[in-house]
């Protein structure tokens, strides 16, 4: 059921979270039954390829297109670095 999934993360309480997607860039939460919800989305031509949750349960979404995304816990992407990311660790 995941479009294209890339890289996985828990967050803080424990519940999963996987990202892929490409056209629109897809972040789900997974369940514990493996069953994928739609948690957010970023219309792009590229994909989100990684995740990682930092301060209050916020994620940092980076996508194929050398872009970086904050996603927040009601599921909002917002663009926050273009054309500069190439790796992250």
């Amino acid at each position: 059921g995941l479009s294209y999934p890339r890289d996985v993360a828990f967050n803080s309480t424990g519940q999963l979270f996987s990202v892929g997607g490409y056209n629109p860039m897809a972040m789900y939460s997974v369940a514990s039954d493996g069953t994928p919800t739609l948690f957010a989305s970023q219309a792009a031509a590229a994909g989100f390829t990684s995740i990682a949750f930092v301060y209050q349960d916020t994620a940092h979404v980076g996508g194929s297109n050398n872009t970086l995304y904050t996603i927040n816990t009601a599921g909002t992407a917002t663009f926050y670095l273009g054309q500069q990311v190439t790796d992250l660790v």
